[in-house]
């Protein structure tokens, strides 16, 4: 059960940076641990619908991989 899980988190993970590549994300918010001084970065959620967000908004696409990396 614990490695199923942690071999899907990896792939989620993976999955994410793939987004982030995609979408030249890692060139928006370039300092870690924190986005512009922020933990979560100033255009989280901004995208109509919410849904979009979560594919397309560059903020949110890096602050997810960010969660997944130290997740996993």
């Amino acid at each position: 059960m614990g490695a199923t899980a942690l071999l899907a988190l990896i792939a989620l993970t993976i999955l994410a940076g793939g987004f982030v590549a995609g979408l030249d994300a890692g060139m928006v918010y370039n300092t870690f641990p924190l986005m512009e001084g922020r933990v979560v970065p100033p255009d989280y959620g901004t995208m109509r619908p919410w849904w979009r967000d979560w594919f397309e908004n560059r903020a949110t696409v890096q602050f997810h991989h960010r969660v997944l990396a130290i997740a996993t």
